[in-house]
């Protein structure tokens, strides 16, 4: 019979129960464990049998799964142990906390993770079931785990793991078209928002004026033609990579080729932008914050303009 998971809400508060099969396919928050074994300095891992849902193959805590409905933490870590390693000994909360992942179209984990730590050094019987194999790391181990040497033949290993856990090619086509016709329209509707808007404060608003007047000391120490006309259009570039080009486009006959050329090739150096890079970067919970990456814009544009400035010189 299939487990019951628990679905709670952002504070871990129960809201209901789901199978757990339904419960991954939705995406919806559950309840969680995982730990750590310790032995001194040393820490057991395990690497997840092939056959796994997901991240078979692959190299992760000591032990992991979700208490069952109407189970304690407490009795559910005690149980997995067991289940996974053979193992029993005391175990400890030292935190929590919440994480998304989509592994497939219809495969998610959602889980507000409780993490455990227990002391043990006796033997290991992993469960073939669950465990490929396990093995005990130091830190030290775990670091010099980092790719090092030949990166093509680790990238080769791990596409490898990736191909056998996989649906058939057809299905794996068929997922990622659908997830592509998925994007397109949040992408064209973004696009098309931020561009006009980003035109409309450009156009009717001093903003991107002042901005501009930053650059245009480095322009003229950089010995860019039409400094100060083609300034404004820099900043622009934050909102979408092809605005800076529009809001010159009407100054062609005014504009040197030299300052066209600087503004095309720097926005496209830019790639920071709200129409997308921005709003991807947020979205993957990169410990990042918006002013980091407002400030990244602002190096790359100053980084890039002496450079572009130098290969403008040499053409033209």
């Amino acid at each position: 019979m299939e487990d019951l998971l628990i679905c709670v809400d952002p504070l871990d508060v129960p809201v209901g129960t789901m199978g757990k099969e339904e419960c991954h396919r939705r995406g919806l928050l559950h309840r969680a464990f995982s730990i750590f074994l310790y032995d001194g300095e040393r820490v057991l891992l395990q690497r997840r049998a092939l056959h796994k849902y997901h991240s078979g193959g692959l190299w992760a805590n000591s032990c992991c799964s979700h208490p069952r409905d109407g189970e304690t933490l407490e009795v559910a870590v005690q149980r997995r142990l067991m289940d996974e390693l053979g193992v029993s000994c005391p175990c400890r909360e030292v935190g929590s906390f919440v994480y998304r992942h989509q592994f497939a179209p219809d495969l998610y984990e959602y889980e507000y993770d409780h993490v455990f730590v227990g002391t043990y050094s006796g033997p290991v019987t992993p469960n073939p079931e669950e465990i490929m194999e396990t093995r005990w790391y130091t830190k030290e181990e775990i670091l010099s785990q980092r790719v090092h040497g030949n990166v093509l033949m680790k990238g080769f290993e791990r596409a490898t793991k990736k191909a056998y856990t996989a649906e058939n090619l057809g299905k794996e086509i068929g997922a990622s078209v659908m997830d592509s016709m998925s994007v397109y329209p949040k992408v064209i509707t973004l696009l098309a928002a931020v561009g006009i808007l980003g035109l409309i404060v450009a156009n009717y608003t001093p903003v991107f004026q002042w901005i501009g007047k930053l650059f245009v000391p480095l322009l003229e120490v950089c010995g860019v033609p039409d400094a100060e006309i083609i300034a404004p259009s820099l900043p622009v570039g934050i909102a979408e990579m092809f605005l800076p080009v529009m809001l010159i486009a009407d100054k062609v006959d005014v504009i040197s080729i030299q300052a066209r050329y600087l503004v095309t090739t720097v926005s496209i150096c830019q790639i920071i932008f709200f129409s997308e890079t921005i709003v991807v970067m947020l979205a993957s919970k990169l410990p990042l914050k918006l002013s980091d990456l407002v400030i990244c814009f602002f190096e790359r544009t100053i980084i890039a303009i002496p450079i572009t400035a130098v290969f403008m010189h040499l053409l033209f």
